[in-house]
C-alpha cells in the first residue's frame, strides 16, 4: 500500500528533533520516542492522503460524468468553457503526479517539509477544480451537483485543518 514514510530527524548532543512542513518542530530524549513519533505521525498523514484521494476522485468522477456539459467550440481558445477543461486537466495532472511523488521519494533529505508541500498543492488545485465545476454547473442549473461539490470542498477544508496539528 502506498503511504507517507517519514524518516528524518536531527540529533543534537542527547535531543532528538524532527522539524515537519507545517511549521513545528517536535523534540524527544531517546532514539526510541522519537521513531515512535515518526511512525504515528507517517500513519496520520497517510490517513489524510487516503481522505484527500477520496476527494479527488469524487472531484474527477463529477468532472467525467458532466464531462459533456464542456461544450465549447475550440477555434475560440478564449471561451470560458474552454478555460475551464483546460485548467481542470492541468490541475488534475499536477495532483496525480504529486500524489506519485509523495509516496515514492521517501529519501529526499527534505521529505519532511515535501509532504507538508505537497499536500498543500493537491488541496490548492482540488479547490480550483470544485472552484471551477462550481461556476459551470451555476451555469447550467445543477443544484444537485453544487451541493457534492460544497460537500467536497468542506472534505478539504477539514483535511487542511488537520494537517496544521500533529500531536506528539
Amino acid at each position: 500500500m502506498r503511504q507517507i514514510k517519514l524518516n528524518h530527524f536531527n540529533k543534537t548532543g542527547n535531543v532528538y528533533s524532527v522539524s515537519l512542513g507545517n511549521n513545528t518542530v517536535h523534540t524527544f530524549k531517546s532514539l526510541k520516542a522519537t521513531n515512535k513519533f515518526l511512525s504515528d505521525s507517517s500513519k496520520f498523514l497517510t490517513e489524510k492522503l487516503h481522505f484527500l484521494n477520496n476527494v479527488y476522485s469524487s472531484t474527477f468522477s463529477l468532472y467525467r460524468q458532466t464531462w459533456l456539459y464542456f461544450d465549447f467550440n475550440c477555434k475560440v481558445l478564449d471561451s470560458n468553457m474552454y478555460l475551464y477543461d483546460r485548467e481542470i486537466r492541468n490541475s488534475f495532472s499536477i495532483i496525480d503526479n504529486t500524489f506519485n511523488n509523495v509516496t515514492t521519494k521517501h529519501h529526499f533529505d527534505h521529505y519532511n517539509f515535501y509532504v507538508f508541500k505537497s499536500f498543500k498543492l493537491i488541496s490548492e488545485n482540488l479547490q480550483s477544480i470544485i472552484i471551477s465545476l462550481r461556476n459551470l454547473y451555476k451555469t447550467k442549473s445543477v443544484p444537485s451537483l453544487i451541493y457534492q461539490l460544497d460537500y467536497l470542498l468542506d472534505n478539504l477544508i477539514n483535511i487542511n485543518n488537520d494537517l496544521q496539528f500533529i500531536i506528539t
